[in-house]
């Protein structure tokens, strides 16, 4: 692990990796395996991670704080988007125009807008 070699190789594409657990997690996305389920609904998942991360929809956790507000979050990613509202990054870019954006979402609304579709007409 340490040394950075992936000796385990997906046969189905060319994902590698270091550890075996970690090779047999992704075969699942290949064959569809779905062996965790929630127990709240019907959400199935190949990866045991991601059923911790639905379990928090349902209980309401919100264990991600931000240091800079009274923002929480049950998702580590949502917290590391939230915080791009207190550093003013703005790393999502249109090179035909002057916008920039904080989010990917905001960017392909703004060109989604009206003004640019006029434009590519």
């Amino acid at each position: 692990m340490h040394t950075g070699e992936k000796p385990f190789e997906c046969a189905h594409c060319d994902f590698r990796a270091s550890q075996k657990s970690h090779l047999t997690t992704h075969l699942r996305i290949h064959s569809g395996e779905k062996p965790y389920e929630c127990a709240h609904c019907d959400f199935r998942t190949s990866n045991k991670s991601h059923l911790t991360t639905q379990l928090l929809v349902h209980t309401g956790e919100k264990p991600f704080e931000c240091a800079h507000c009274d923002y929480r979050a049950s998702q580590k990613s949502n917290l590391t988007a939230h915080l791009l509202v207190h550093t003013g990054e703005k790393r999502f870019a249109y090179a035909e125009c002057d916008y920039r954006a904080s989010r990917k979402g905001n960017l392909t609304t703004h060109l989604r807008s009206d003004t640019h579709w006029r434009e590519a007409l």
